[in-house]
């Protein structure tokens, strides 16, 4: 009965994550309706998160239920009162029509027998160890020491302690751990809260949300350009992954992050699709409020990933001026907007985070390290990427196809995708091979980390290029089934 609380307490965030994409969109629909829904999901917890945290360090309201209801009813009430303001205005004006999905014509009765195996095996998969997350005491030293301690303090003493019970009892500096964002830790009290008391189930439940988070975006992607077939192959791609699926079903932080910046890189590549410069800048729009709260989820959304979606932004502005989408001035409006909504949501975390002396690494600082060679590197990262069962034939099939299909991968919409895999994916081996962080990827920690992050996105690129090859073939067989008719 605990875990009804579950949806309880993501309702509310919800609704404030939908209200926000809405009217961000403006008159200009980009988002399927599902997606609307499932990035509403995934932001609108966040900014809700995020909400709480500004109004608790301005001393206004305590980490307790009342505190976190307050917020989330001024939030829905202030964007309700928006969404209603302006759909009386458009009623007047009009909106454009929503964006259909692509066509899916009925496949065949035995694809429909394998679809369905696949999408119960995909079932079976996530709900046996998720089983196992809800029912079992956590072991891990992460979730223990970091995620779920951070948040059992916060439910404890209604309070953003920066200080931990596992601190000696002089030590008054900020415990390294609290150098992570708290979002992750305050959704765990805020579900504490709801339900009166820490329940193990209730809390971590909310890390399968994310998983299940991942896997609707990757869905949803795919649906967008290709029929229902290739969505379930893409969910069950990334639902066979053996790390990635062992990350999602434990109460680990490193999904969560990868659902926020496949949200940003998703939208971004929305905006390369969009055919008319007020969908592009609606898709832009999207794109800054997913990038602008990746500070707040992980150190790595601040330090790697929303400097990479920058870049990838400002590529992207400066094609769709040169192809004359859009013009120079709708450039510095949609360049604004990354700007402002950065500032407004990251500036006051990392400012904190400044003021209280504490680091931006993952709880030690970026600063001081030694350039030298570090052997074995290569070694360790050639082992975990392609010869161990993290990732099966992920990577060799996606590199295969990178080079099979380089115009699609790099000269079409998709370069957003696979320009942001490899500025991520190439700027991060250097640090790997010159400095102390080389431990990383010996001990196969943060490289492997860092790949769960990134492999939703190749899932989409390899399913997109896998389909372009497919539906190559098929109109080579169909003109020569016309040329011998003749």
């Amino acid at each position: 009965m605990t875990l009804l609380w579950l949806p309880i307490g993501l309702a509310i965030p919800t609704l404030i994550g939908w209200l926000v994409l809405t009217l961000l969109e403006g008159k200009t629909p980009v988002l399927l309706a599902t997606e609307r829904w499932v990035m509403g999901l995934l932001l609108g917890l966040t900014f809700t998160m995020y909400l709480t945290f500004l109004a608790h360090i301005a001393s206004i309201i305590a980490l307790s239920l009342a505190g976190f209801f307050a917020i989330q009813l001024v939030a829905l009430a202030i964007l309700g009162g928006l969404y209603f303001l302006r759909e009386w205005r458009d009623a007047a004006y009009g909106v454009s029509p929503p964006v259909p999905p692509a066509p899916s014509p009925r496949p065949r009765l035995w694809i429909v027998l394998i679809l369905i195996a696949l999408l119960l095996w995909t079932a079976a998969k996530i709900i046996l160890p998720g089983f196992i997350l809800l029912s079992t005491p956590p072991y891990f030293d992460d979730t223990i020491s970091n995620w779920n301690m951070r948040g059992n303090v916060f439910f404890v003493t209604k309070n953003l302690e920066l200080r931990l019970p596992t601190q000696r009892p002089g030590d008054t500096a900020p415990n390294s751990l609290s150098s992570y964002p708290p979002t992750v830790p305050m959704a765990k009290a805020w579900l504490a809260d709801l339900a009166g008391k820490w329940d193990i189930g209730l809390v971590n439940s909310i890390h399968l949300v994310w998983l299940l988070i991942s896997l609707a975006l990757v869905w949803t992607t795919i649906r967008r350009t290709a029929s229902r077939t290739w969505s379930v192959i893409a969910l069950w791609l990334l639902a066979s992954l053996p790390l990635y699926l062992m990350q999602g079903t434990n109460a680990y932080a490193d999904v969560f992050l990868s659902a926020h910046l496949l949200a940003a890189a998703v939208l971004l590549y929305h905006a390369a699709r969009a055919e008319t410069p007020q969908q592009r800048l609606a898709a832009l729009r999207l794109a800054a409020f997913a990038t602008a709260l990746l500070p707040f989820t992980k150190n790595e959304g601040f330090l790697i990933y929303l400097p990479t979606i920058l870049a990838v932004t400002v590529a992207l502005l400066l094609v769709s001026v040169k192809r004359n989408i859009l013009t120079w001035k709708h450039v510095g409006v949609a360049f604004a907007w990354f700007v402002l909504l950065i500032l407004a949501i990251g500036a006051p975390w990392i400012g904190f985070k400044l003021a209280h002396g504490m680091p931006f690494g993952n709880a030690k600082s970026v600063s001081g390290f030694t350039i030298a060679w570090q052997p074995n590197v290569l070694v360790s990262i050639a082992i975990n990427t392609f010869f161990e069962g993290n990732w099966l034939l992920l990577f060799p099939v996606f590199i295969a196809l990178l080079l099979a299909r380089s115009r699609e991968a790099f000269r079409t919409p998709l370069a957003v995708l696979t320009f942001t895999f490899l500025i991520v994916y190439l700027g991060q081996i250097p640090l790997f091979l010159f400095t102390s962080l080389s431990t990383e990827a010996l001990m196969q920690t943060g490289y492997a980390r860092g790949l769960i992050h990134l492999v939703p996105i190749v899932i989409i690129i390899v399913t997109l290029l896998a389909r372009s090859i497919v539906d190559n073939e098929d109109e080579r067989y169909k003109k020569q089934d016309t040329r011998n008719k003749e």
